[in-house]
């Protein structure tokens, strides 16, 4: 999920650096879950999430 940006603090400024990293990402989940009225990742269900009609995929299908 945090891709490279641990790595990028790490280059930054060593371990503190990959600290500021997930607190920033820790801090944006936080503010996400707060704003959908949820207290931790466990309480999410499939109606907070907000999918356009043409974004759906099949997993395992073939891609046209």
């Amino acid at each position: 999920m945090i891709g490279r940006a641990y790595l990028w603090g790490l280059a930054a400024n060593g371990q503190k650096g990959v600290e500021n990293v997930l607190d920033i990402i820790r801090g944006g989940l936080d503010a996400g879950l707060m704003g959908l009225g949820r207290s931790s990742i466990g309480e999410l269900r499939p109606e907070d999430l907000v999918i356009p009609p043409d974004f759906t995929r099949t997993l395992g299908a073939e891609k046209p």
